[in-house]
């Protein structure tokens, strides 16, 4: 695969903090010992994104090496043809950024987690024989990898909850924040499941009441700034922007009349950054800065929901959003900004139509050539001689173009359930535990910290 390197000497046991190992044995030539994957691969089959081994062998953060300004510059593509090729180069630059983005994110030392289980899925073309091995973390916020701001499981609470914000903005022009937080002298009643249940169950029953048809819910149960401490605290998200102090006064009685609690906190946003920033800070987990009461005892209380399901649309990509919620409210007829995410916006069925063309190609550079036409098309709109191609400044620069293409194309494919090889569809084979250290025979792709393929050898 393009932008991909070898590990042949290569510092392993430096630069992969302990993921990887170097693994001798009679032989002199280095084998590497995947622990996550438990199996044993010859250094000269492991393969890695070139730019990542840049970044680990030079201790430089995989942010810092993603660095294309130059491409979206006037000269520097074979499009480019007065304001119409500046334009063009500054639209392939924005699709560019998503295909970088993907590698940043795989690569992020978040994704360094230690939990979860193994998943598997093969391609059913017998002749292909390509695995897709990715490693989904345990979701639980007792886990000492998943229970940490920023963790993967975070970002997926994250793009989650902003489809429903997003939903919110849409009906109100604003997204409202409530935040009911116990008192002192009943934080030991609520360390029962059952009374912040019912919590919950009162707040979102009295808010649908007083005129708010939807919203979402998350607890928190420890605070950063008070470490080791019980302290709940229910997050509420509704469509609302500023509340009449009648209204809210209102809210704050009724909480105080059945809770006895008298600190309710409500403050809105309308703007990106304030939105953003809710969503990120509700969804954090909270449960591993406390030490007062055992996981065990919560381990099927539900730490978060929504109300009024039917008032959210399909969820769709949480990407769309930053476009989205810029538009202003109120005129229904403006046109919609364009969406920076590329992937597949085609029908289904025409999708389909262009994967079959994979099926008759088996030389490797021809493949290529396909992949690009069908991606890089959908990213800049047709174009009269085939997909354009920047003219990149440097071999590293080079590097980063092949593997962030390489590896958003592997992904988006199997999310659409095909394989990136030869096209055909994949079988899921749901978890497995680990490959038992065998020795793999055959090629063997690190995609990301979670997510491996192998491509057999006979």
């Amino acid at each position: 695969m393009r932008g991909f390197k070898d590990l042949k000497g290569v510092e392993v046991d430096k630069i992969f903090k302990g993921r990887l190992k170097v693994y001798k044995g009679r032989s002199k030539r280095g084998f590497i010992r995947d622990v996550e994957l438990r199996a044993y691969i010859g250094s000269w089959d492991y393969y890695v994104p070139t730019p990542v081994v840049r970044s680990l062998e030079k201790g430089v953060h995989i942010k810092e090496m993603i660095n294309l300004t130059n491409t979206a510059k006037s000269g520097n593509s074979r499009f480019d043809e007065g304001l119409e090729g500046v334009a063009r180069s500054a639209q392939f630059y924005e699709a560019w950024k998503v295909f970088l983005d993907e590698l940043r994110r795989g690569w992020d030392d978040n994704k360094l987690f230690n939990c979860g289980s193994l998943h598997k899925a093969v391609c059913k073309n017998k002749k292909c024989g390509r695995k897709y091995i990715w490693k989904k973390p345990c979701k639980k916020e007792g886990c000492p990898d998943c229970g940490r701001k920023g963790s993967l499981y975070h970002m997926m609470l994250f793009s989650k909850t902003l489809t429903y914000a997003k939903e919110m903005w849409r009906q109100s022009g604003g997204l409202g924040y409530l935040v009911i937080t116990c008192p002192l002298e009943l934080r030991e009643k609520w360390k029962d499941p059952k009374v912040l249940s019912g919590v919950a169950g009162y707040i979102w029953r009295m808010l649908k009441r007083e005129g708010f048809p939807c919203g979402f819910y998350k607890w928190h149960f420890a605070s950063e700034d008070n470490p080791g401490a019980w302290y709940p605290h229910l997050n509420v998200l509704i469509p609302a922007g500023y509340l009449m102090p009648e209204k809210l006064e209102r809210i704050k009685k009724l909480i105080e009349k059945h809770l006895g609690v008298k600190v309710v906190h409500y403050e809105y946003g309308k703007e990106p950054a304030q939105i953003l920033h809710m969503v990120y800070y509700i969804t954090r987990p909270t449960w591993i800065y406390q030490d007062e009461v055992s996981y065990e005892e919560f381990k099927r209380f539900r730490k978060m929901d929504v109300w009024g399901r039917k008032y959210f649309r399909e969820k769709e990509n949480w990407k769309y959003f930053l476009d989205d919620i810029k538009t202003k409210k109120g005129n229904e007829d403006d046109e919609m900004p364009e969406a920076v995410f590329v992937g597949f916006k085609a029908e289904e069925a025409e999708v389909e139509d262009e994967i079959k063309r994979f099926d008759v190609v088996e030389e490797e550079e021809e493949r290529e050539v396909l992949i690009e036409e069908l991606y890089l098309t959908e990213a800049l709109g047709p174009v009269s001689d085939g997909p354009e191609y920047v003219e990149v400044s440097s071999p590293e620069e080079e590097e980063l173009i092949d593997a962030s293409f390489e590896i958003w194309t592997i992904k988006d494919m199997l999310k659409n359930g095909y394989c990136s090889k030869c096209g055909e569809k994949v079988r899921w084979e749901g978890s497995i535990n680990d490959l038992g250290n065998e020795y793999v025979k055959g090629n063997v792709y690190r995609v990301a910290w979670n997510m491996w393929i192998i491509d057999p050898r006979e």
